[in-house]
This record gives C-alpha cells, structure tokens and sequence, in this order.
C-alpha cells in the first residue's frame, strides 16, 4: 500500500511534468498507469521507474 501511495503521487508529479519532459514524461505515466491498474505490471512499472528516477528527481 505505501508503495501504490509513492507511485500515486508519482503519477501527479509525472502528469505535472509531461509538459516539461515531452513525450518522455508522457511515455512514463502511461506506464505508471499501467502499473495501478495491473498487478502484474506494477512490478514491471516500479523496475522502469527505477531506471529513470532521475526524471523524478529520486
């Protein structure tokens, strides 16, 4: 659960910053949305955001 409420506010920061990253931030909430809706996906959308935290900072 707290890792569903990280990749939350993840998803408002990522949607806030879509406009600044261009398609790349675009690209990452269409796979953290995936990931809240899959269980399956999560895990493959937690492992692509630690390949490019750095877009979020962290």
């Amino acid at each position: 659960a707290k890792t569903l409420q990280r990749l939350r506010r993840i998803v408002g920061d990522g949607r806030s910053r879509a406009i600044q990253y261009g398609a790349n931030g675009q690209q990452c909430a269409h796979y953290i949305n995936l990931g809240l809706t899959n269980a399956v996906k999560r895990k493959y959308t937690i492992g692509w955001l630690a390949q490019r935290g750095e877009a979020f900072g962290g």
